[in-house]
């Protein structure tokens, strides 16, 4: 099955579980909660009492009351959308977790940087086709370009020639956007051009994205759980700094001080080694030669 930007968010959120001993409490959203619904009916697990901040779909919610005997919770004016979520629909019968200690929409936050910051030495792939048009030398390209890979041509509408390499097609940048400079030599005209070029990776939106839409191969996925997990690991340790609760010094009798920033020194040795074997094998397939930029 194809990693998603949902699945990578849930194997990391279940990864980081792993390090706490008191997972969060979980329960079901009974009403249909509308952006500016200030009223939310739950239904909770146990002797389970929110307070605090809930989190419904990737909203963080602030809930400022509670009635055990009807369910219902009142959320303040200024509750919905907190921590820079987003304040959205939800449907009846979304689940609810209480105080989630690794939101999903910090997770979230956290998968795409670490995609960004895979390149160098990754590097996104993508592929375009065009047809040249009469005095027209320029051709927009991805924003995120960093090098023109390969540009071939063949005559217009004729799938029988094989594709031929373009020589002389740059990469031109004078005007801000990447565009595609292709040569005007004789009988290049009302040709079809398709092109490869190096970029960033494109940044991941809803769950159902697949991982290669980023541009990178699907066999580095893992890679960008093992960079998250060292962003997200350490605040267990930030946690001990807030010093006007006893919690903090009861649990290090269970989970010893310095325990985040140890496991987050594992997975970032991990990350490098598995980034420059995914850097190495892109680099096979995509071997560097001169490029021209412009």
């Amino acid at each position: 099955m194809a990693d998603t930007y949902g699945t990578l968010i849930d194997y990391i959120q279940g990864q980081l579980l792993g390090f706490v001993t008191d997972p969060p409490s979980y329960g079901t959203l009974q009403n249909v909660l509308g952006p500016t619904d200030t009223q939310v009916t739950l239904s909770l697990s146990g002797d389970t009492i929110p307070q605090g901040i809930i989190e419904v779909d990737d909203e963080l919610i602030f809930l400022q009351d509670y009635d055990e005997s009807t369910g219902i919770a009142n959320v303040p004016a200024w509750g919905r959308g907190q921590q820079g979520s987003t304040a959205s629909a939800h449907q009846a019968g979304s689940r609810v977790t209480v105080n989630p200690k690794y939101p999903r929409r910090r997770v979230a936050q956290v998968v795409n940087q670490v995609i960004a910051g895979m390149c160098p030495p990754m590097f996104g792939v993508q592929t375009g086709q065009f047809q040249a048009e009469y005095l027209t030398w320029e051709y927009p390209l991805p924003a995120g370009t960093r090098a023109l890979y390969k540009a071939e041509y063949r005559p217009f509408n004729a799938a029988v020639y094989d594709w031929r390499p373009l020589a002389g097609a740059v990469v031109k940048r004078d005007t801000g956007s990447p565009v595609l400079h292709v040569p005007t030599r004789e009988g290049f005209l009302q040709a079809e051009v398709r092109w490869t070029v190096m970029a960033d990776p494109t940044p991941l939106v809803n769950d159902s994205d697949l991982f290669t839409a980023t541009g990178l191969p699907e066999s580095s996925a893992d890679c960008v759980s093992l960079g998250a997990i060292p962003r997200l690991v350490t605040t267990t340790d930030l946690a001990r700094q807030q010093l006007n609760s006893v919690e903090p010094s009861e649990r290090s009798l269970i989970v010893p001080a310095g325990s985040g920033a140890n496991a987050a020194k594992f997975y970032l040795q991990m990350y490098q080694m598995r980034l420059e074997a995914e850097a190495n094998k892109l680099r096979q397939q995509y071997p560097l030669k001169m490029m021209r930029n412009f």
